[in-house]
């Protein structure tokens, strides 16, 4: 964007770099909000009165309710509801900021288009391709919800969120991929920048 060569005169390329991820994180951060304002809109005419979970107080008042489909999954119902969006938050935060410095990292090697490519190959492939299939194969997609995390647990609901956090730990390889790149890369900016 157009601030980019502005800020690389004032700065030097370290803090140059630092504020391009602290714009993908401010993106994420935005993106994440709109998200939880849209979901909090539509969910609201849904939501029992009081400060617990809805599931619970509509299953003290009709025992029946068991038999429905549970919105708070029994592994969300020992937080409480503000940890548990704060949690949900973390995961959805981490999966959104891999996308977007995905794309940063690949346009800093002049090849932001294929960066567009990998993000939808990493959020489609388990669908269009069934990578879960293949062992060893994490993928961000597979891991973007707490739903997700727990439903592959199979059991193993730490071992789940292990290889989360492993997957996720590709932010900080993406971070240090690119600080190497900006430290050896010849800077320039075309006229449409």
């Amino acid at each position: 964007i157009a601030w980019q060569k502005y800020a690389l005169i004032r700065q030097s390329r370290g803090r140059w770099l630092i504020s391009l991820v602290a714009f993908c994180a401010m993106i994420s951060a935005l993106f994440l909000a709109a998200m939880l304002l849209s979901a909090t809109l539509c969910s609201a005419p849904y939501a029992a009165p009081g400060g617990g979970w809805s599931d619970l107080e509509r299953l003290a008042a009709d025992p029946d309710y068991v038999y429905e489909v549970q919105f708070a999954p029994a592994y969300i119902r020992a937080l409480s509801p503000l940890a548990a969006c704060g949690l949900a938050a973390a995961v959805q935060m981490g999966y959104y900021l891999l996308l977007t410095l995905t794309v940063l990292a690949f346009a800093l090697f002049d090849c932001g288009n294929v960066g567009i490519i990998v993000c939808v190959l990493m959020v489609t492939a388990h669908i269009t391709l069934l990578a879960e299939l293949f062992p060893g194969i994490v993928l961000p997609g597979l891991y973007a919800t707490l739903s997700a995390i727990a439903g592959r647990a199979y059991g193993d609901e730490i071992g789940a969120a292990l290889r989360a956090l492993v997957g996720y730990g590709a932010i900080a390889a993406l971070i240090a991929l690119m600080a190497a790149r900006v430290h050896r890369m010849d800077l320039r900016f075309e006229g449409r920048e």
